[in-house]
């Protein structure tokens, strides 16, 4: 590492990892473009799974130009045990874990602030991010924190003692940092007393188009493609999208497939539901895709369709925008506050299937309407670059260690 660059430690729970490649590559982009003038360090979590532990294991660190990242695995087997046995709830598991895990961190950043001497601490996301603030304290320097998520969706999550806990932490931040104003707002009118969050957007790095797989080549070949990412939970709604495409077929369009990629614990659901339905030839699983392979995907996509109902931001959306794919979303998403509905994009009201239907319709009937929004889209992208943004971090950083 440089000796004359500050240093910065970054805490983030989103990031990617051997059980999920494509988690946090909004941090991802950022840490990157960090790198170009700071000697960066990220400590960040792991869960164990049957793939970590008997195919292939977690490297503790990777060493990179002017990045360290530093993996920590959480969820201790004694407490997965006592939650197989039953003898706790899977909240009681999130709290403990979240103690535990906390002490970790703590321990770990004191220990490696001997070689690395942060100037500034940087945490992203609550359940570990938020134990940024102890950090700071205890090295005595500067703590940010950037919000990525709601309330409604943590608490789901993690339960409401987790979420307490965590803003009692966001409280004793520095700065706070959020990437919506609805994912501030969700903490702010739940007793977080703080003042204002700074509303900095993710940012997106485009890449270079990659081709795609035979497999997606065949399979979309002279059709219309549509495409919904995400991961497979009730708050997505992944299944209006195969509705959306079954209610098309009926109505007439038949050179018209729908491309799924993500998993998760509704994907056998999933499945039963595009055979039900008996759309097996025009429905394909990807399953997870990395996200420096995803152009491959959106290279062959000609409409997002993404109804999901919480999404503090929705990097899929930016994403494919950047790639001239119009979307069509719910007016739920964070991203909807630096887009311009009718223009870049299609906003329709959650779990509004009639609306989702007659908007995939009006893209592919109306191709003047389509290259509009393609156009306008891939231009509001070009607004929300990850250098552009990180430079607002970079910022508030000078605030406070210049």
């Amino acid at each position: 590492m440089q000796n004359n660059r500050l240093s910065l430690l970054i805490i983030s729970e989103p990031f990617p990892n051997i059980n999920n490649s494509f988690l946090g590559t909004f941090v991802v982009n950022q840490v990157n473009e960090l790198t170009k003038k700071y000697n960066v360090v990220v400590i960040t979590l792991y869960g164990p799974s049957i793939y970590n532990l008997f195919v292939k294991h977690q490297k503790k660190i990777i060493h990179k130009e002017n990045l360290t990242i530093y993996y920590i695995r959480y969820y201790p087997m004694w407490m997965v045990g006592l939650r197989v046995l039953r003898l706790i709830s899977g909240k009681t598991l999130c709290l403990l874990n979240k103690k535990y895990s906390s002490k970790k961190v703590l321990k770990l950043a004191v220990k490696i602030n001997q070689k690395h001497k942060f100037d500034l601490v940087h945490g992203h996301e609550i359940y570990i991010g938020d134990e940024s603030s102890k950090v700071g304290k205890a090295l005595n320097i500067p703590s940010i924190f950037t919000l990525h998520g709601l309330y409604q969706y943590h608490v789901q999550c993690f339960g409401k003692k987790v979420v307490n806990k965590a803003i009692e932490n966001l409280a004793h931040f520095n700065k706070l940092i959020s990437v919506s104003k609805i994912a501030a707002n969700s903490y702010l009118s739940n007793g977080l007393n703080h003042i204002n969050f700074e509303i900095i957007p993710n940012g997106i790095t485009l890449k270079n188009n990659l081709k795609p797989t035979n497999r997606i080549s065949s399979f979309t070949k002279n059709k219309t493609v549509l495409l919904t990412v995400g991961f497979f939970v009730p708050e997505k709604r992944i299944s209006k999208s195969i509705e959306a495409l079954y209610s098309l077929k009926l109505s007439g369009y038949r050179d018209i497939v729908l491309l799924i990629v993500g998993t998760g614990k509704l994907k056998s659901k999933l499945e039963r539901l595009v055979k039900r339905l008996n759309l097996s030839d025009s429905v394909l699983f990807t399953g997870q895709i990395l996200p420096e392979q995803m152009s491959s995907i959106y290279s062959v996509a000609n409409i997002l369709v993404h109804p999901s109902i919480v999404d503090s931001f929705s990097m899929v959306c930016l994403e494919a925008m950047s790639y001239g794919i119009p979307i069509i979303c719910t007016k739920n998403i964070g991203l909807v506050e630096y887009i311009h509905p009718g223009r870049d994009s299609i906003v329709i009201e959650p779990d509004n299937q009639e609306q989702l239907q007659k908007a995939v319709k009006k893209l592919i009937d109306d191709s003047n309407f389509r290259i509009a929004i393609s156009q306008q889209g891939k231009l509001t992208a070009q607004t929300l670059s990850s250098y552009e943004q990180t430079l607002k971090v970079e910022n508030i950083y000078e605030t406070f260690i210049s």
